[in-house]
C-alpha cells in the first residue's frame, strides 16, 4: 500500500513540474487508423507550441517523424526568442489518407507571430503499412518523370476546363511543369489521387490552396504496380493479369485493302505505353510491340494488357544488345529469355524478332530461325522528339504494306503517331498487327524471312 501511495505521489509531483514548465507529452492510441498519435505541448511567455504527429509500428519511421518534428520545433523556438509583445503560436497537425496498404500522411504547420502574420507549410510522408516502412517518393510511380508528365497534362486540362482563377501564361506553366518540386503534395486516397497546390504556386493568394482530384481510371500505368499491386479502372481495383479473354477482331473484310503496320520498340515503359494503349483502343486499331525482356519483367501487366487488347507482342531481345558482336551462347540467351517471358504472358510461341539497331548478318539469322521484321519508315522519334515531325515522317512515306518504327518511350511519339494514325484512317488505310498480317497472308512465318515492308 505504501509503495502504491509513493508511486502516485511521484506521478503527481512530475505532473506538477510539467505543468509549471508548460511542457506536456501525450500519447493517444488510434488503432482504428492503424497508427497512434503523440502530442507535444509547450507553453511559456514567449511562445505556445502544440505539435501532433503519428506513431506507427515502425521504429525507424517513427524516429524519422520525430526528428522532423523536433527540427521544426527547434527552428520555431529560435525564431520566437526575439523579443516581442505577444507570444508566438506554432501548431503542427496531420491527417492520414488510406489507399489499401499505402498511407499518405499529410502534415500541416501553422505559425502566428506577434504581428498577427501567419505562415503555413505542408509536407507528406508515405508509409507502407503492410511492410512497415517508409515509401520513397520516386517509388510511387512506374517511371517518375513519365508519370509526372501524364499527371501534369491531366492537371492542365482540368484547370483549363474549370472556373478556378490561376496565373496566366509562363507562371502557370512553370507551376504545373512535370518536375518533382511541383508535385510534392500527392495524396493517395481510396478512389482518387489528390494533388495539392499551395498558395502562390499556380494561382494568386486570393484563390488560395488548390486541390485537383484525379480518378485512378485516368492513371493506369502511372503508379508503381509492384507497390500498389493493381491497375485502376473506374476507381475499382482490378488485377489485369486475371483477365482471360483477348479482344480480337474480324479481319476478313480487310483483305486486299490498303494497309500499314505501326510498330513500337523498346517498351513497355509504364505510363507512356498505357496512354498509347488507351488511344489505340479508342480507334479500334492494332499495332505491334517489339518488347525488351528486361522491360517485360518490370511491366508484365502492361504487356498482358497490350496482348489482351489484340496487339502483337514480339521480341526485341532482352536488353538491346547488338547481336552481331555477341557470341552464340549470348545470342541464344537474349532470344530464349525474352521468348519465355512473352510466352508466360501470352501462352503463345513468338515467331517475330526485330534485332536491336536493325543489326544482323547471315550467321545471326541462321542461328535464331525467326522472321526478322525491320522497317522502311524510321520516324527517328527518339532523336527529334517533335510530334509534328513524327507525324509528317509517317504520312509522307506511307504506302501499302509499309512498316513504321517508333518507340513507346516518349509522349511526343504517342502524340505524333496518333495524329498520323487519324490521318491514315481518313485515307482509308487499315492499320493491322503482325499477327493479322500473317492471317491475311501478307507474310509466312514458316519461311523465316526478313521483312522491311510487306507485299
Amino acid at each position: 500500500m505504501r509503495r502504491v501511495l509513493k508511486f502516485k505521489n511521484i506521478v503527481l509531483f512530475l505532473s506538477f513540474i510539467f505543468l509549471i514548465l508548460g511542457i506536456i507529452v501525450i500519447r493517444i492510441d488510434n488503432s482504428k487508423q492503424g497508427i497512434g498519435t503523440s502530442s507535444y505541448i509547450e507553453n511559456n511567455k514567449n511562445y505556445y507550441i502544440n505539435a501532433m504527429y503519428p506513431v506507427t509500428s515502425s521504429e525507424s519511421f517513427n524516429k524519422k517523424i520525430k526528428t522532423i518534428i523536433n527540427d521544426k520545433v527547434k527552428q520555431f523556438k529560435e525564431h520566437s526568442m526575439i523579443e516581442h509583445q505577444i507570444p508566438f503560436e506554432y501548431n503542427i497537425n496531420y491527417k492520414v489518407y488510406h489507399n489499401s496498404n499505402i498511407l499518405s500522411i499529410v502534415f500541416n504547420t501553422y505559425l502566428i507571430n506577434d504581428q498577427a502574420h501567419s505562415s503555413e507549410e505542408s509536407f507528406i510522408l508515405y508509409y507502407d503499412k503492410k511492410n512497415k516502412k517508409e515509401i520513397a517518393y520516386q517509388k510511387l510511380f512506374s517511371d517518375q518523370y513519365e508519370s509526372l508528365e501524364i499527371i501534369s497534362n491531366i492537371v492542365k486540362k482540368q484547370l483549363n476546363n474549370s472556373n478556378i482563377v490561376v496565373y496566366d501564361g509562363p507562371d502557370f506553366n512553370k507551376g504545373i511543369a512535370p518536375v518533382p518540386d511541383n508535385y510534392q503534395l500527392l495524396v493517395f486516397d481510396k478512389n482518387e489521387l489528390k494533388i495539392i497546390f499551395p498558395r502562390y504556386q499556380i494561382a494568386p493568394r486570393s484563390t488560395g490552396e488548390i486541390t485537383i482530384n484525379i480518378n485512378y481510371s485516368q492513371l493506369n500505368g502511372v503508379l508503381n504496380n509492384k507497390l500498389f499491386d493493381v491497375n485502376y479502372h473506374g476507381g475499382k481495383r482490378i488485377n489485369v493479369s486475371n483477365k482471360k479473354t483477348r479482344n480480337t477482331r474480324d479481319i476478313t473484310s480487310l483483305k486486299n485493302k490498303k494497309y500499314m503496320l505501326i510498330t513500337f520498340d523498346d517498351g513497355p515503359s509504364g505510363a507512356i505505353t498505357n496512354k498509347l494503349l488507351d488511344e489505340l483502343k479508342k480507334r479500334n486499331i492494332r499495332v505491334t510491340f517489339f518488347v525488351l525482356g528486361s522491360q517485360v519483367e518490370k511491366y508484365p501487366n502492361i504487356v498482358k494488357r497490350a496482348y489482351l487488347d489484340g496487339h502483337t507482342i514480339a521480341s526485341h531481345t532482352y536488353d538491346h544488345k547488338n547481336l552481331v558482336i555477341l557470341d552464340d551462347k549470348k545470342i541464344k540467351w537474349e532470344i530464349k529469355v525474352t521468348d519465355d517471358l512473352i510466352k508466360k504472358i501470352t501462352n503463345k510461341d513468338n515467331n517475330y524478332l526485330r534485332p536491336p539497331y536493325g543489326s544482323s548478318n547471315d550467321h545471326v539469322f541462321s542461328l535464331i530461325k525467326k522472321n526478322f521484321i525491320y522497317w522502311d519508315i524510321d520516324t527517328e522519334d527518339w532523336k527529334i522528339k517533335d510530334a509534328q515531325r513524327i507525324k509528317k515522317m509517317i504520312i509522307n512515306n506511307a504506302h501499302n504494306g509499309a512498316i513504321s518504327l517508333s518507340h513507346d518511350l516518349y509522349s511526343t511519339s504517342i502524340i505524333g503517331n496518333m495524329a498520323a494514325i487519324d490521318e491514315l484512317l481518313k485515307k482509308n488505310y487499315q492499320l493491322i498487327s503482325l499477327e493479322e498480317a500473317e492471317a491475311l497472308g501478307y507474310l509466312d512465318t514458316n519461311k523465316n524471312e526478313s521483312y522491311y515492308f510487306l507485299k
